[in-house]
């Protein structure tokens, strides 16, 4: 099922000290590598889910309209 939450900004800042803004300038074809910390705790899903997290898709979503962008995160945890 769906689930959402929020990124923690202050540590995606911590994380990523190069970065000054959530406004990110780049040039076409440019990348960058940012980590985006998503909090997840387990009173937040079923002990099934849980267990699971790590076969789960997880998707940041950008905007939904007039085009839905969204991209795929990658599952870290720790106990």
């Amino acid at each position: 099922g769906a689930w959402g939450s929020q990124f923690d900004a202050e540590l995606m800042f911590e994380l990523n000290p190069d970065i000054e803004s959530l406004l990110l300038e780049m040039d076409g074809g440019e990348s960058r590598k940012i980590l985006f910390p998503v909090t997840m705790i387990a009173r937040q899903f079923t002990a099934q889910l849980w267990n699971g997290l790590d076969e789960r898709a997880f998707y940041i979503v950008l905007q939904y309209y007039p085009e839905k962008l969204r991209f795929e995160c990658p599952v870290h945890y720790r106990d």
